[in-house]
């Protein structure tokens, strides 16, 4: 029996009471169909929620069976059928039944046959009709065998005849079990009840009462949430609405390759891209400037301030612009400086022999077919022209006041660039041209300025002509592995005062400028981002305050639903944190896999772009480690406020209809 004791019941709306009950007493029988009749808002769904215990802010008492109300009591022998039947769609209705693991199929069908709806059983719930989702209602409430059957307007939104089959099914049920429910319907509730209680002046008035003197036997069975169940309920919340799945997943999936790139940027590595793009070309040469030997590189100025060169100086001006018929292969810079060899220094394979008497000198083969372009200019000023560079061996050259014998060519793989021979308007693809020809500038045009020659010569060209002295001159180091480059390259004492370190007059290979023009941008954009990141995470944290925010307003009623279900609030928090660790770890994943595919496209577009390897944006498990961990800490701040909003909810409030 179900006995309330003066309850005073009351609600405040801007500070003024409105009072629901006053010193109301009721009792109910053990089985029958009891119903509770009064206007809308005079405080039926109130007393339904007080004896749920989902209201337990009211002075009086409840008791069952002479026991004090409590959750525990009301979890194992009574069912509340709220006035919308609040079954989860986008699942099916034995989906939705399979609610107790002590619960199996068979008992399911034998209800859903006595209800007459067996062959809704493997139907999607949002395709049944209002009569058929109030009966999966009923069926779903009756599973754990309750004592106490409590029913908020069963035959609300419901036509005439399925109102009918609703109440033959309840009044079928009240010979067993105490049956509650509320109705607006004068003339069902006169046919159907057993007993009738008017809410009336903030107090119960009993009208009909046709006391049924039954003890009714309970099963003791536990009932407990199966695990299939809970899995079906987190699939239905985090993805029954597509719009709201969508918008979060396609909002973290930005935030989160945002700070992919962010991680990117502040760990980018201008030694490791350097590196990295040796290691591609298969280049072991680093070319270092060193101050400290000044001296062992000239390059001359004569009397007409014209730099010295190995072509006619009527032939080529400093000031000399290329016109547009003039093969871009052989737009590089004209003057030269003039180093003593050393035999040290690999400077890789050659032909002819090395320089080894005065006026003797070794050039590059980028030079060789330069000369070859331009003809060798003799000493009675007439200019020959020859088909390969072996031609060029032990052929005299006139360069001012000096004749040069060259004695070795060191050779170079030029094979790639042989269309750059070609004039540019001869070309189809104009920007491939010139991007190849950038590249070749980079990495060719400081071999085209460079001869070897012997200590004699230098010494000679020092009594010759004026010497332009320079602050630094290069020299060639080649190493046998990368480790040890990169080991010289971090060794590399940097200016501290400059806002950015810069490598590039430090030391070089044929890519340091491109690295450079390119590392520019992304050195400012670490520094922007480095004193943005709190903004950032306040940003991440915002973002992941509003989506769990969003998600919990939108299923607030799945909140309250799987409460009084019988989850407990483990398995509600749980269900709904998993929902949106689903959310991020769908982000994650997503995000990971499309910044790993951006990052190779725009590697690829950066390698095509500059015509070498180029790989700026490289990949580190880093990156994601840190992904990761804002992936934990914003699955914690969900955690948080999901316990928080549990803890706050107003089960009333998400529950009442009147």
């Amino acid at each position: 029996m179900i006995e309330l004791k003066n309850i005073n019941k009351s609600f405040y709306s801007k500070k003024k009471e409105q009072k629901i009950f006053n010193n109301a007493s009721i009792s109910f029988d053990n089985v029958g169909l009891t119903a509770i009749v009064a206007p809308s808002g005079t405080g039926k769904t109130t007393l339904f929620n007080m004896i749920c215990c989902f209201d337990k802010k009211y002075d009086g008492t409840i008791d069952l069976d002479g026991n004090l109300m409590t959750d525990e009591l009301v979890k194992k022998n009574i069912s509340y059928l709220m006035q919308e039947d609040n079954l989860f769609n986008n699942i099916s209705v034995l989906d939705n039944l399979m609610i107790y693991d002590e619960v199996e199929e068979k008992d399911i069908d034998n209800l859903l046959k006595e209800f007459d709806i067996i062959d809704l059983k493997d139907k999607n719930v949002s395709n049944l009709s209002g009569g058929q989702r109030r009966r999966v209602a009923l069926v779903r409430a009756l599973l754990k065998k309750p004592k106490v059957l409590i029913c908020d307007e069963p035959t609300s939104s419901l036509d005439k005849s399925n109102s009918i089959v609703v109440m033959d099914i309840l009044k079928k049920i009240s010979r067993d079990i105490l049956v509650i429910y509320s109705s607006h319907d004068d003339e069902l509730v006169d046919e159907y009840s057993d007993s009738i209680y008017l809410v009336s002046n903030n107090t119960i008035i009993c009208k009909k009462n046709n006391s049924i003197n039954k003890i009714v036997n309970v099963s003791n069975d536990t009932f407990t949430i199966s695990k299939k169940y809970k899995k079906n309920i987190i699939n239905n919340i985090t993805f029954s609405n597509s719009k709201i799945a969508i918008l979060s997943i396609f909002t973290l999936i930005l935030v989160f390759v945002t700070l992919l790139f962010c991680f990117s940027i502040l760990k980018y590595d201008v030694v490791h891209v350097q590196v990295d793009t040796m290691k591609q070309e298969n280049d072991y040469t680093l070319v270092f400037y060193d101050s400290t030997n000044v001296g062992s590189c000239h390059v001359y100025k004569r009397s007409n301030d014209d730099y010295l060169r190995l072509n006619d100086n009527n032939l080529e001006k400093e000031n000399y612009y290329y016109s547009s018929n003039d093969p871009i292969y052989y737009a590089l810079p004209v003057w030269y400086y003039f180093y003593q060899y050393d035999d040290s220094i690999d400077y890789g394979k050659y032909i002819g022999n090395v320089p080894s008497s005065k006026n003797e000198i070794m050039i590059y083969q980028i030079a060789a077919e330069r000369l070859l372009n331009d003809g060798i200019i003799q000493a009675d000023g007439s200019k020959i022209k020859y088909d390969k560079i072996d031609d060029l061996l032990g052929k005299n050259i006139i360069s001012g006041e000096s004749v040069f014998t060259i004695t070795g060519i060191i050779i170079q793989d030029l094979s790639i660039f042989e269309y750059l021979k070609t004039e540019s308007y001869k070309v189809y693809d104009i920007d491939k041209f010139y991007r190849q020809a950038y590249y070749f500038y980079g990495k060719y045009s400081f071999y085209s300025a460079h001869v070897l020659t012997t200590f004699e010569t230098i010494i000679e060209l020092n009594n010759n002509y004026n010497e332009y002295a320079l602050n630094a001159y290069p020299s060639f180091i080649k190493y046998d592995n990368y480790q040890d480059i990169e080991k010289v390259i971090r060794n590399i004492d940097y200016e501290d005062t400059a806002i950015i370190r810069d490598y590039y007059n430090l030391y070089g290979t044929h890519y340091s400028d491109a690295i450079e023009d390119f590392s520019f941008s992304i050195y400012m954009a670490k520094y922007i981002i480095r004193y943005c990141i709190p903004i950032i995470i306040m940003i991440v944290l915002l973002i992941s305050y509003l989506l769990t925010r969003n998600n919990l307003e939108k299923n607030s009623k799945n909140i309250a639903l799987m409460k009084m279900s019988g989850f407990s609030k483990k398995d509600i928090i749980s269900s709904f944190s998993v929902s949106m660790i689903i959310y991020y770890l769908l982000s994650f994943v997503i995000s990971s896999g499309l910044f790993i595919i951006v990052t190779r496209i725009l590697c690829s577009y950066f390698t095509k772009l500059y015509y070498f390897y180029f790989d700026p944006f490289y990949l580190e498990i880093s990156y994601f480690i840190y992904l990761l961990i804002t992936f934990v800490v914003l699955s914690l701040i969900s955690y948080f406020m999901i316990n928080r909003f549990y803890n706050k909810m107003n089960t009333v409030k998400l529950t009442r209809n009147n």
